[in-house]
């Protein structure tokens, strides 16, 4: 009895924390939504004390939750404060953070290797100091020993890709026709589709940003809906939230997002183990496709015209952008080494941003923070690398592969969450 009585309060307990999460979710994104989508002011600092509020009330655990559906609104949020008040969160419960010598000494040079960087390049401010932050604050994250839920933590972030695209749409839609969006002059996050004054916090990114955040949603969140252990009204709202990112990331016309999406269309169709599942799956992906169509249908002829641009070849100047970073770089052996500043390197591939920014010692730091990382998290890394696991990292990493995000744990966030997903979160 006594058991079945502490089950109980605990199911209760946890119900609460759920209603809890939801509400402080729907606040965030209300207030957002009336600042951008009907410009109401709304001060930064409010958003900075419902974050503090969230801090102090909630468990580790549950902050955790919350953030996942923040990251991908730090765009139009004070991201600087609300990542220190996460790391202070995660410093009050240190006890539930493992510490090993490797992970320790490897985050230890990580972050110094970054800092010295930025004192020899005068990169002082606070953007280039919380970046360091962010290096202590995601090994952090790996290393908490708490159980996160994976169900609340997809859902939510889940949630947060979608609510980026609905407020950055409807921002855009008071100041410009959706007929405007379907064109490459004035895509969907760009500067030329603007619609708040120039330096003016707001909800809005670039469509190659916004479609690492898609696809990084939409590779967990489709697979987790058709046969993860989720209720039904879970599923129903990972599927609603994938139809929303997947209809805002085509009509921000990125081509990288497009054909990355449908590369992972096709693996994860031929992942299927059996006709029937293959089946499922393909009804279920043609009707999002059919749905996300008749929400946009003029999205198919604005697709094959993104695809005939003249900047084709040249990737949007990317190739331009990697041949002078890599002259830069390999100047001379000191270049190679140290790299030609990770703040002065905008080359649009995150991987080559780290390499050409920080140079090789970088690379090799990171490499053994990474491990570190994913090894002595508590989680599954090493235990197997299953299509299931892997796809969606695949898929992200080619994403982030287009553009310069090394320095922002925001843009960072899309493969940091699904290597929580694959390697770390528990069902």
């Amino acid at each position: 009895m006594i058991d079945l009585s502490n089950k109980y309060i605990e199911k209760q307990k946890e119900r609460r924390g759920i209603q809890a999460l939801i509400i402080w979710c729907v606040l965030f994104f209300t207030l957002l939504l009336l600042r951008d989508g009907f410009m109401i002011a709304v001060n930064k600092n409010i958003f900075t004390l419902m974050a503090m509020v969230c801090v102090v009330t909630m468990t580790t655990e549950q902050v955790l939750c919350l953030y996942a559906f923040l990251f991908p609104l730090y765009f139009g949020l004070p991201g600087n404060y609300l990542t220190i008040l996460l790391l202070l969160k995660m410093l009050t419960d240190i006890k539930h953070v493992r510490f090993t010598v490797l992970g320790f000494v490897a985050t230890l040079l990580v972050c110094a290797y970054a800092l010295g960087q930025n004192m020899v390049d005068g990169k002082m401010g606070i953007i280039h100091m919380v970046f360091v932050i962010s290096l202590v604050l995601v090994f952090f994250i790996f290393q908490y020993q708490g159980r996160i839920r994976k169900n609340t933590f997809v859902v939510l972030y889940s949630a947060g890709v979608a609510a980026l695209g609905l407020i950055m749409l409807v921002g855009t839609l008071t100041v410009h026709e959706l007929e405007d969006l379907m064109s490459v002059g004035s895509r969907l996050g760009t500067t030329s589709a603007g619609y708040a004054e120039k330096g003016v916090m707001n909800v809005i990114v670039d469509p190659n940003f916004y479609g690492s955040f898609a696809i990084s949603a939409i590779s967990v969140a489709v697979p987790l809906a058709l046969k993860g252990k989720i209720g039904k009204a879970g599923r129903l709202m990972l599927l609603l939230f994938s139809v929303i990112s997947l209809s805002v990331g085509i009509i921000g016309l990125s081509r990288a997002f497009l054909l990355v999406i449908v590369a992972w269309f096709i693996l994860y169709l031929f992942s299927q183990k059996n006709v029937k599942s293959a089946l499922t799956v393909l009804i279920v992906l043609t009707l999002i496709c059919l749905l996300v169509f008749a929400l946009v249908p003029d999205a198919l002829e604005a697709v094959f015209e993104r695809f005939e641009d003249a900047d084709m070849e040249t990737g949007n100047g990317r190739i331009r952008l990697m041949n002078q970073f890599l002259s830069m770089w390999g100047e001379t052996l000191a270049s190679m080494l140290f790299g030609v500043g990770l703040f002065n390197c905008n080359v649009h591939c995150t991987p080559l941003q780290y390499l050409y920014g920080g140079g090789l010692i970088l690379v090799f730091l990171l490499f053994v923070y990474i491990f570190c990382s994913l090894k002595e998290g508590n989680g599954k890394f090493g235990t197997g690398f299953s299509m299931e696991r892997i796809l969606p990292f695949m898929v992200t990493f080619v994403m982030m592969c287009t553009i310069p995000s090394a320095t922002m744990l925001s843009s960072m966030f899309p493969l940091i969450y699904v290597a929580l997903v694959a390697w770390k979160l528990k069902d």
